[in-house]
């Protein structure tokens, strides 16, 4: 969706680009006819006029170009939490699996299997730990979101 609007915005943006030759070439010709113009008061509004609108056009423009860039900003975000969420899930996925079959195997009493069990508890343990800031960061990013 944010892909559509940028996509948008960049084609209102070079439309608008296509546009400033004519804004320029009326600036141009406005400064022809008040040359020729008969009266002061003629040359001032017409000098007015095109001011005004090339303030307008410059004022679109600017806006647009503002536009583009947020909803660029916007994009890199969305997909940096998208990959990151992603990758989280993936994990867990995996991690699920490999709980569920050490569970399956949970009831050995030799030593050695149960000591095989601590250590790839640990294991666990440990890349429980390590995965723990990616799962704040996308927590983090989606409540941050929802409230702003």
């Amino acid at each position: 969706m944010a892909l559509l609007f940028l996509l948008s915005c960049q084609e209102l943006q070079q439309d608008i680009d296509s546009h400033r030759e004519a804004v320029s070439s009326l600036s141009t010709s406005a400064k022809t006819a008040a040359s020729d113009a008969r009266t002061k008061q003629d040359v001032v509004l017409v000098r007015n006029l095109v001011q005004n609108v090339s303030r307008r056009f410059d004022r679109v423009s600017q806006r647009c170009a503002e536009r583009t860039r947020q909803l660029d900003v916007g994009f890199r975000e969305a997909k940096t939490f998208d990959d990151a969420k992603s990758r989280l899930l993936a994990w867990i996925d995996s991690a699920s699996t490999s709980l569920a079959a050490t569970e399956q195997a949970s009831n050995a009493t030799e030593p050695e299997k149960i000591r095989s069990q601590i250590l790839a508890h640990r294991d666990f343990q440990r890349s429980l730990g390590a995965k723990q800031s990616g799962q704040f960061q996308c927590i983090f990013y989606f409540i941050f979101q929802c409230i702003f």
